[in-house]
């Protein structure tokens, strides 16, 4: 079984701080066999929404099972990405944090 570890901001801050993009996330599941379960831990409180699609989009096309495992606090963009789970478990003190989108699209 091969899993994949997203602990941290998804995406690169403003800052210019290292976050998982998609990027580093594609070179990590591309180096996994994709004829086994996956599994997906995530910690996470969030992050750069176009990064957080493209990941949940490479998890939803996983053609065998992909079970997240959500630990700490599991917010904003990061509840998407694992909504691409086929089976989800949490730890007994961990947050899902879903909210109203924020920035110039949700304004408009």
């Amino acid at each position: 079984m091969s899993e994949i570890q997203l602990y941290g901001a998804i995406g690169s801050g403003l800052d210019g701080s290292d976050g998982i993009t998609a990027n580093s996330f594609a070179e990590q599941y591309s180096e996994l066999p994709t004829d086994e379960p996956l599994n997906v831990y995530i910690s996470s409180p969030g992050g750069v929404v176009r990064d957080g699609l493209t990941i949940y989009s490479m998890l939803a096309a996983h053609p065998s099972e992909v079970h997240v495992h959500a630990y700490g606090v599991v917010g904003s963009i990061a509840t998407i990405i694992a909504c691409a789970a086929d089976r989800m478990s949490m730890a007994q003190n961990a947050k899902y944090m879903i909210h109203n989108p924020m920035g110039p699209s949700a304004m408009a």
